[in-house]
Parts: structure tokens; sequence; C-alpha cells
């Protein structure tokens, strides 16, 4: 009898941990790489993975500083690079085997700028690397491409091109030979067609690559995808009084770009400025998103929260994701903080001074407020990062207890870092922000581990990348040693499956109902799709920005109508379509044909008086014809009792082409 029990618990055991499976990801593996030292220009001094990208093949890519000696990126170990900060460019497969590295940097002080992958794997970084700085005869390094020093140079800032394989296609020094202007590469984003465009601050006034530079600030440097000419300079109508870069720059479909950035002092926007610091009387505007036109021309700005008044701080901040006319952006708070209007409230919390992660959503077009959504847990947390597919996915950190909703009734897993550490946690929720659909954790060791960087590949992999200071695990108990050092980076693909490569898009349309000549669907879309459409079968389409939200349409003329919900990605279109029969038919049309009950249990009986043959067609609500049969008899009784529940249309055609459709409710 026990050998039966023990049996059935442990059956019950692997069905329940099947079916979280199939619901939760789990970290499937995790790897990393560093150094044994420390750099001496970043402050902190600190490795992480803090960009990633992914193509349409099921590879990914990312990009993380490294200092000195004792580098060892999986199975690529350089004893020693060549001074100071240099860093990595590397690529994995899908299932966490390496491709390749590459190593950029010089003898002097080296920096990433940005990185970005497109859908066939090019990858573009932007950065400083010194050559023949201050007359020094000094060599840059640039993936497998050396540039030799010079003491007629003075370069530091560059963009360049690397293949899928890692291979340079093309390395681009912009500026003069020497006595270049002062500048700094901040961030970089691509446009919508593909071209880099490169957040650039200059400190002063002059020319720069056959531009003129009026006046110090921040512009936008776009580069040819092609050959890396810069093909045009826009002046960002922005400026601030102080030297802070912490500055994150987006850019949505339409090329507006997005500034969310920490201000300390006075900025300036446009005709505009806004004063913030510590002794401001009104010290809630230190954290700001500002938009601007493709032209540079300042759209919009919004306040959003401050960081200097000690358990007061409601924060958002880091990099804004746009995503059908929606903004997106994390941050955190206290609790009882009253955010746009949203009371946050986690009754949780085991010291008031805890912070909260939240997540909100603006109108990209006006930065008006639209919703804000929280996590419920117990202890310390820090912020956020996100990104956006088919849902939003938010990375965070915690010491203590993560819930996905105020009932306790979700508890994010494992729980807990070794020693009580700070431990790493990813959370999904619906493109509306309604509610958190699933939360998955992994255990650490050591402290100041944490997610900076989130991505998700067409075949809905999410990719996390960031940075560890001792040991982290994947769902299975293997994991990532650190080498040393201030600290190490890691990747972690987190998945409910295996699937890699170029996956499409499938569509699931769903019927919903037929009012006269008004159709009303909904319908959902598995995997990542760049657009979706309804096309209604009378010509007409409809862009579907929303999942599973209810959408209409109205037909001009009644009839029978074939409509396809559409999604495409790179990958392809696929479509999924249903019969929608019978719109618009009137039943005054045959105003002496008696049909009865209507609501009906079992028997269901059609008078026809027109004295000629009628056949009888039974639909389901979906339009999937169930019932066909012709009748000579003035009296029919069909028996519905065979039918389940619900709303069936039942059309009638007499043999001279007239007919007419009863809507019938089945008890």
């Amino acid at each position: 009898m026990k050998i039966k029990q023990y049996i059935l618990i442990i059956i019950i055991l692997l069905l329940t941990s099947f079916l979280h499976s199939q619901t939760t990801p789990q970290f499937q593996w995790v790897k990393g790489g560093g150094s044994a030292g420390t750099g001496g220009n970043v402050n902190p001094a600190m490795e992480s993975c803090k960009w990633l990208g992914t193509d349409a093949h099921g590879n990914i890519y990312g990009m993380s500083s490294i200092f000195d000696y004792g580098i060892q990126i999986d199975t690529s170990v350089i004893p020693v690079g060549w001074g100071y900060d240099d860093f990595a460019v590397f690529s994995y497969r899908c299932d966490g085997s390496m491709r390749w590295v590459r190593y950029f940097g010089s003898s002097l002080m080296d920096y990433t700028g940005g990185m970005t992958v497109d859908l066939d794997g090019n990858v573009f970084v932007s950065g400083h690397v010194a050559i023949g700085n201050s007359g020094l005869n000094v060599d840059g390094h640039f993936g497998d491409t050396t540039v030799l020093g010079s003491t007629s140079y003075n370069r530091s800032a560059f963009i360049a091109k690397l293949d899928s394989n890692g291979h340079t296609v093309w390395l681009s020094l912009p500026g003069a030979a020497i006595n270049n202007i002062w500048l700094k590469f901040l961030t970089m984003e691509s446009d919508n067609q593909g071209n880099q465009c490169i957040l650039v601050r200059f400190y002063e006034s002059g020319s720069w690559c056959n531009y003129t530079i009026p006046e110090k600030g921040f512009y936008v440097a776009r580069v040819n995808k092609n050959n890396g000419d810069i093909m045009d300079l826009t002046k960002v109508e922005f400026n601030i009084s102080n030297n802070n870069e912490i500055i994150d720059f987006s850019m949505d479909e339409f090329n507006n770009y997005y500034l969310n950035l920490l201000v300390d002092d006075t900025a300036f926007f446009g005709n505009n400025f806004i004063f913030s610091n510590i002794f401001d009387t009104n010290p809630y505007i230190n954290y700001l998103i500002l938009k601007y036109s493709p032209s540079g021309s300042f759209v919009w700005h919004k306040a959003l929260g401050s960081d200097f008044v000690p358990g007061y701080e409601k924060q958002l901040i880091g990099k804004t994701i746009i995503k059908n006319n929606k903004l997106y952006i994390s941050g955190f708070t206290y609790n009882n903080m009253d955010i746009f209007g949203t009371i946050v409230n986690n009754p949780y919390l085991l010291h008031p001074l805890n912070s909260i992660p939240i997540i909100a959503c603006f109108d990209s077009n006006n930065g008006n407020f639209i919703k804000l959504n929280y996590l419920y847990l117990n202890k310390y947390t820090r912020e956020s990062v996100i990104t956006v597919s088919d849902k939003v996915y938010m990375a965070n950190i915690t010491s203590g207890m993560v819930w996905l909703n105020q009932a306790k009734t979700d508890t994010i897993k494992p729980y807990g870092g070794e020693y009580s550490k700070a431990y790493p946690f990813i959370v999904a929720i619906d493109t509306n922000l309604n509610q958190f659909e699933w939360g998955v954790a992994t255990k650490v060791t050591g402290d100041f581990t944490r997610i900076e960087a989130l991505t998700v590949d067409l075949a809905g992999n999410i990719y996390a990348g960031g940075k560890v200071t001792d040991s982290i695990y994947d769902s299975f108990g293997s994991g990532y040693q650190a080498i040393g050092g201030s600290s190490d980076f890691f990747i972690a693909k987190i998945s409910t499956h295996n699937d890699c490569g170029c996956i499409k898009s499938q569509p699931f349309p769903q019927l919903l109902g037929i009012n006269n000549k008004t159709v009303t669907v909904k319908g959902t879309a598995t995997g990542i799709a760049d657009s979706l459409y309804w096309s209604w079968g009378d010509g007409t389409t409809t862009p579907y920005t929303a999942q599973n939200t209810n959408i209409t349409h109205t037909y001009a003329t009644g009839g029978n109508y074939t409509v396809c919900l559409h999604t495409i990605n790179y990958c392809g279109t696929m479509d999924s379509c249903l019969s929608v029969n019978s719109v618009g038919i009137y039943e005054q049309q045959l105003i002496y044909l008696n049909a009865y009950p209507n609501p009906v249990t079992n028997n269901f009986t059609i008078e026809n008086p027109y004295q000629c043959n009628m056949q009888l067609n039974i639909y389901s609500i979906t339009g999937k014809l169930l019932y066909s049969h012709t009748y000579e008899s003035y009296s029919t009784t069909i028996d519905m009792g065979i039918y389940e529940s619900g709303i069936y249309f039942i059309e009638m055609i007499l043999a001279d082409g007239r007919k007419t459709v009863r809507k019938v409710i089945k008890q």
C-alpha cells in the first residue's frame, strides 16, 4: 500500500513540475566571463553585460568591459589585456555554446559606447579606444582589426560593424586626424532603416567630421549601416549645466528620440528650462523623460520623480521601451506613495524604507500617464530593467520573498540566495499592465549580482545579462563561478522550451459573435509578431495592436465571409481563418415563417407556409456547419437537445432562393 502511495506522490510531483514548466520559464543555462583585474576608468570598476542582442537565427550577442589581466570568456582565454579598461563583444548559440569573442582596446583607457544587432546577425559596436592619444604611439585593437598607433593620431571615438561570425566589415574613426573636438559617444540605437544613431555629447563648439558644432550639447549622429559614414548630425534641443552623463536613449518606429535622465541642476530643452536640485522647494522633478522629433525639436517632457528625499523617493529610471504608441519604464518607490494618482500599497514590507519595484506606461504621443503596476515583496529591492515583446518583462533583485499579487497566491521561486544575499528574478506582465503572469528566480552567492540587460528573440526566448561577484546558477544546479576582480559578467537564457532560430508567429483567431452586419472577434499569437492584422473577407483590413482584445467590423452587405488573422515577423507570414456565415440576414425577409420556442431546451419547431421545399442548416457561433437537411413538409421538428448550451444560427433557404437566419439560444 505504501509503495502505491509513493508512486502516486511521485506522479503528482512530476505532473506538477511538468505543468509548472509549461507556464513558467526556467533559467536554461548561465554563461559568463571576465578578468581578475580592476579597471581604472569606470566607476565603480565592475564588469557587466549591459548590452544584449539577438538575430533571427537563434544567436545571442553581448558586450562587457574587461580589466587588465586574467581574462577568460567561456573557452576564450587571454592572460593579459592591453591595459586599463578594455572590452569584449561575444556571441553564443541558443543552446549556450560559444560562437566567438572579439576584444577591443588599447594600452590607455577605453570604454564601451553601445551595441546593436540586426536580424541578420550584423553587430554594430561603438565606444572609445585610444589611438595615439596625447602624442603617444598607441595601437588600437578593434576585434580582428588593428590600427597602428602614430603620434599624428588623436583618435578615440569609433563605430564598427561586425558580421554574424564576428569579423570586421568596416571600422569608422570619425573626426579629424589631430586635435579632435572633445566629445563622447554615450549610447547607440538603430533607426527604422537599420542605420545607427549615436547620442554624442560635445563639450565645446567647433568642427567635427565636416560638420559645424555651433554650441556644446547633445547631438545624434546617424551612421550609414553599409559603410560607417556619418549621414547627418542633429542637435537635440537639450542641455544641462552639469556633467551628468546618466542618460538613457531610445527611439521609436518613427525615429523620434527619447531621453531619460537624472537632472540635479538646470536643464534646458527648447525654449523652456526646468530647475531642480537638492535645495529646491519642489524636489520631485529630478528624473525626466523628454521626447524629440527626428529633426531634434522638443515635443514634450514628463517629470518622473525624485532621488533626494529619503523615504519619499519615486523613481522611474533606466531605458525606455516604446511599442504600439506606448512608452514603458520601470523604477521603484516607497510604500504608500502616490504615483500619478496610483497609491502603491504593499502591506508585507518588513521595513518602511524598503523600496518597491514598479512599472509604468505612458502615451508616447503626449507623455500622458496610462497605468502603473507593482510587485509585492517583503525586503530590499533595486532598480529594474525591462524589455517588451508580446509581454512586458522586468528584472530586479531582492533578498526577501516576492509575490505576484496581493493575495500571496503565487510566489516567485526558488526563494533566496546563499547567506541571505540578494538574488535576481524576472517577471512577466501583460502589455496593458493588468496583472503579473509569472515570475522566476535563480540562486546566487556573493553581493551585487544583478540583471542589467534583457532581450527576447523571435522564438520567445528571454536573455538576461548582468554582473556577478561570486556564483550564479541555472534552474538545474549548474552555473558560473566568477574569476575574480570586482565582478564578472554573465549571460543567461530563460525559457520554457529549446526552440531556436527563426520561428513564425502563429495566430489564433476567435469569433465572438454576429449582430446583424457587425462581427466581433479577438485573437492571440505565439512568439514575436512584428505586426498583426485582420482581413475581413470584403477587401478591407485592420491592424490589431493589442492581442486578446475585442475588435469589430461592420459589412456593407450581408453574406458569408472568411475572416483571417495574419501575423508577420522576420521569419515570414502566417494566417488562420474563420468562416463567418449568414452575416446581415434579416429575420423579416420571410415574415410568415414561424420558428419556436426561443430559447429552446429540446425540440425546435419550424412552420413553413410558403409551399416549397426548404433547406435547413445549423451553424455554431464560430460558423461551423453542424447540420444540413432538406424538408418538404409544412411543419418540421428538430432535436436541439443533442447540442450543448449556447448560441446557434439556423439558416432556412427556400427552393426559390429566399432565405432567413434565426439566432437561437440553446438552454
